[in-house]
């Protein structure tokens, strides 16, 4: 712990200093011009002709994401990032490109779902096939390719939802809050982190629950089980939305006794056959798609594939699972057990069942009081929240999912008080995880590629004592979080934006940090 930090130049930690410094000062303008954009322009017609001086909303767009692509490759290839992950990337592809195939799969990398797996194999396969060694910075663009793809598409996607639902100031400004933050670029180039996969996989499911489409649902639903195992604590908000679909059509049916003609084209009918055949299909997809990457390995059953899906991550003796936490920004570093080993007395996977539960419980219950959709995507974010506080096993990046599922909440919802929430936690996350990096000696252009490296990164001494304060202020961000989303889906009170075009920088300031 530590041991590596102190072979490095002294001029190189103070510039790695100097970088924390800046993101922090970045982190915290990004969300003030983010909310006065907000605070300023959201009640701004859909029709009204817009621009930002004499440019186009659509060409702003573009011109974050050139200015966020630049940032994103400059970290690329001067940062090489967490090396265990890279080396696991590295690793997987190689075997594939060498012959082995994905032989050894489920039992070296039971916490790296097929996707992902696959995602490893199509681009930092490119790159060895190519001829460019581990260690060569060409390979660093290979290997956190997949990750900048997923930042381009998230943010699109991001801006498509917030213009549908609120317009165009207001996507320019979550956009902004999401492309240019530190957290998306210090995730996907910086450190590299399957994350950034599962929140763009969960905000295109949420998107497709908004819109009420089963099949995209669905479909989107089984794909975010296929990038990461924690999918599975987030999944159920989408799939009680489908049996809950499915449920109402058959009352419908019941109460209004339609032809058999009209239950086959009405929607309100339909969906007695067409969700659970949906979710038959996203079943079918989890498992077709895990074949090629199970197969090698004998497993080819449907319960052996679910299996391996749904449990061995969570098992104790799973690299998903080896610690309390992680360096997360979790309950158990507030009570110092930051690295603690998870003995044989610890039921973990009945620890997960009991979070996605309670997931599941959550969601039918306080959407069944008011039955709005955008509530879904509130409670969504709250329970990713949740597990990344409470759920053992939680890292530097746990809080991710949870972050960018709150842009499409507030986009739904309108609350500013879920901003402020993304404000705090976003700095948060954003400094835990470049102190980890700095702390294990990863913040630099060498690759640590070491057997202890995971443990390197350890936030102890000076700098543990920081991560557990921003464990606490997260944990206390969490309680703040639970009155919002409660005062929403259960007391109908939103607190909305009061201020408008008229308004200056301090009205908007005072208004959002007043809500």
């Amino acid at each position: 712990m530590f041991g590596n930090i102190s072979q490095i130049n002294a001029d190189i930690m103070a510039a790695n200093v100097v970088v924390i410094v800046l993101f922090v000062l970045m982190t915290v303008a990004v969300a003030v011009v983010s909310v006065f954009l907000i605070g300023k322009y959201h009640a701004v017609g859909k029709d009204e002709a817009v621009t930002v001086g004499r440019l186009k909303p659509i060409h702003v767009f573009f011109i974050i994401l050139a200015v966020g692509v630049v940032i994103r490759l400059i970290l690329t290839f001067t940062v090489k990032g967490y090396g265990p992950g890279y080396t696991t990337a590295y690793d997987i592809a190689n075997g594939v490109v060498s012959g082995d195939g994905y032989t050894g799969f489920t039992t070296e990398y039971r916490s790296v779902a097929p996707i992902t797996a696959y995602l490893y194999t199509l681009f930092t396969g490119w790159g060895i096939s190519a001829g460019a060694a581990q260690t060569d910075i060409i390979m660093q663009l290979f290997v956190k390719l997949p990750y900048l793809l997923a930042d381009i598409a998230l943010v699109s996607v991001i801006y498509a939802l917030a213009a549908k639902y609120t317009n165009r100031y207001v996507a320019l400004a979550l956009s902004l809050l999401y492309f240019i933050n530190p957290l998306s670029f210090v995730a996907s180039s910086a450190w590299g982190t399957d994350m950034v996969l599962l929140a763009l996989a969960l905000v295109v499911t949420l998107w497709f629950v908004l819109s009420k489409n089963m099949f995209g649902i669905c479909l989107a639903s089984a794909v975010s089980c296929l990038v990461s195992p924690y999918a599975v604590f987030i999944v159920p908000v989408a799939g009680f939305y489908a049996v809950y679909s499915t449920v109402k059509s058959v009352m419908n049916i019941v109460k209004a006794k339609p032809s058999f003609d009209s239950v086959m084209r009405d929607p309100a009918y339909s969906n007695v056959f067409y969700a659970p055949l949906c979710i038959i299909l996203g079943f079918a997809v989890m498992y077709l798609v895990s074949l090629p990457a199970y197969y090698a390995d004998g497993m080819v059953g449907f319960a052996d594939v679910m299996n391996q899906l749904f449990v061995q991550p969570f098992t104790v003796d799973s690299s998903a699972i080896s610690h309390f936490t992680d360096n997360g920004l979790s309950i158990y570093t507030v009570v110092t057990n930051n690295f603690v080993s998870v003995g044989p007395q610890f039921k973990t996977l009945v620890f997960a069942i009991v979070f996605v539960v309670i997931s599941a419980a959550f969601t039918t219950v306080f959407y069944l009081m008011k039955r709005n959709r955008a509530n879904l995507v509130l409670i969504a974010s709250f329970m990713a929240y949740t597990v990344a506080v409470y759920m053992m096993g939680s890292d530097e990046w746990s809080l991710m999912p949870a972050l960018m599922l709150m842009l499409p909440a507030f986009a739904a919802t309108r609350d500013r008080r879920i901003i402020k929430v993304f404000a705090l936690t976003s700095l948060f996350a954003a400094l835990n995880a470049l102190l980890a990096l700095y702390g294990g000696g990863m913040l630099s252009g060498d690759l640590i590629t070491d057997a202890n490296a995971t443990n390197m990164k350890e936030l102890g001494g000076a700098l543990g004592v920081f991560s557990i304060l921003l464990s606490v202020l997260t944990v206390l961000v969490h309680i703040y979080y639970t009155v919002v989303v409660l005062d929403v889906t259960v007391a109908r009170n939103r607190k909305e934006f009061i201020t408008d075009r008229t308004s200056g920088f301090g009205d908007c300031m005072r208004n959002w940090v007043r809500g």
